[in-house]
C-alpha cells in the first residue's frame, strides 16, 4: 500500500485544477480525500450554486477528477506523477508477484467499499422518504401552487403530481429513478430573494443519476425531457398537456435518464428541451444524448435563457398585446 503526504496530493490536485482554468469560489475550500464524489462552488457561481464536483483517491496510487457541470458531464482526471510517489514515499515499482497480491487487495477493498456505500444510500433514501411522508411536510397541491416560487416562474403542478413545503418554507419534490420508479430523493427549493434567485439542494449525501421528475405519464406518443422542474411545467403549458413531460435535475443527468426511457419506451418518441446556455452546456448535453440515440432530437428557446424564461416573454407579450 502506498501511503502518500496528504499536502502533496492536495496541492497537486489544486495545481492541476488551476491548469485546467477552474478556481473555487472559497479560497479557504479543502478538498476531502475519501474517494467519494462531492460538490462545490466553483469561481463565478451565485450563492447556493455548486456547480463544481470532485472525488479523490488517496489510496494505493493517488488519484482524482473533478468537473464543471456547465461543460456537461465532463471529467477532467489525472493522477500523481511517479516523481512524486517516489519523493513522498520511497517507492519502488513492484514485481509481478506483488502486483497481483495488489490488485487483489484493491478488488476486495473495492467490493466492500461499494457494499458499504449501498447500504450507506440506502439509510439515506430511507431517511429522506420518511421526511417526504412525515407530517411536518404540507401536500396540498394548491398550496404549493401558491408558493413565491411557483408564483415567480408563472407554473403550476397538476392537481395528480407530487409536492410538498416544509416548516422553513422551501418546496420538495420527491425524486423517482427513471428506470424502476422507485423513490430516491427529494429537490429542495427555496422561496425566491428579492431579485428572484432560489436555492436549489437535494437530501445530503444521495446520489440521484438517473432520477426525474415526472409531470405527465403515457400521454401521446412523444416524452419532451428537460433539466429543471420549472422548465418542465412551461414545456407542459406550452404543450397543453398532450405529452409527457420530465425534468432530469441537470445537464448531466440528462443522459442517464434518456438512457433508461430509451429501454422503457422504444417507441416513443424521446426531444430534448435543452437549455440554450452561453456556454452552450445544455445544447453539448443534449447532442450528446442524441449522438448516443438515446433522443430522437432537440429543441432550444431561440434567445438565451431555458423554456421557462421564453413562457414567462411569450406571456409578457401577450399581456402587453392585451
Amino acid at each position: 500500500m502506498i501511503e502518500v503526504d496528504e499536502r502533496i496530493i492536495i496541492s497537486e490536485f489544486l495545481h492541476s485544477m488551476r491548469q485546467t482554468g477552474l478556481s473555487p469560489r472559497d479560497e479557504a475550500f479543502t478538498p476531502i480525500l475519501d474517494g467519494q464524489l462531492h460538490r462545490f462552488a466553483l469561481e463565478g457561481d451565485r450563492y447556493g450554486e455548486t456547480s463544481g464536483a470532485y472525488f479523490i483517491h488517496a489510496d494505493n496510487w493517488p488519484n482524482w477528477g473533478f468537473q464543471d457541470w456547465h461543460e456537461g458531464n465532463v471529467w477532467h482526471k489525472f493522477k500523481l506523477s511517479e516523481d512524486a510517489v517516489k519523493e513522498s514515499t520511497g517507492y519502488h515499482k513492484p514485481t509481478h508477484e506483488e502486483y497481483l497480491k495488489q490488485r487483489a487487495e484493491n478488488e476486495a477493498k473495492k467490493r466492500k467499499d461499494n457494499e458499504l456505500q449501498q447500504e450507506k444510500q440506502k439509510a439515506l433514501i430511507s431517511k429522506a422518504y420518511s421526511l417526504w411522508r412525515s407530517d411536518s411536510i404540507n401536500h396540498d397541491i394548491e398550496a404549493v401552487n401558491q408558493h413565491a416560487y411557483m408564483q415567480f416562474k408563472q407554473v403550476s403542478l397538476p392537481h395528480y403530481c407530487y409536492a410538498g413545503i416544509n416548516k422553513e418554507g422551501w418546496l420538495l419534490f420527491p425524486l423517482f429513478h427513471s428506470l424502476t420508479n422507485e423513490f430516491r430523493d427529494i429537490q429542495f427549493i427555496s422561496p425566491p430573494d428579492s431579485e428572484g434567485h432560489s436555492q436549489k439542494r437535494f437530501f445530503a449525501g444521495i446520489s440521484n443519476k438517473g432520477c426525474w421528475y415526472r409531470i405527465r405519464q403515457f400521454k401521446g406518443d412523444t416524452l419532451f425531457l428537460c433539466e429543471g422542474i420549472a422548465t418542465a411545467l412551461s414545456i407542459d403549458e406550452f404543450t397543453r398537456g398532450q405529452y409527457s413531460v420530465a425534468a432530469a435535475m441537470s445537464c448531466s443527468n440528462l443522459v442517464e435518464v434518456a438512457r433508461n426511457c430509451r429501454t422503457l419506451y422504444p417507441n416513443q418518441k424521446i426531444i430534448i428541451a435543452a437549455d440554450h446556455d452561453r456556454n452552450h452546456a445544455g445544447e453539448n448535453a443534449a447532442r450528446k444524448v442524441c449522438e448516443a440515440g438515446y433522443a430522437d432530437d432537440f429543441k432550444m428557446p431561440p434567445e438565451f435563457g431555458d423554456w421557462n424564461d421564453f413562457y414567462l416573454s411569450k406571456k409578457g407579450q401577450q399581456n402587453n398585446e392585451q
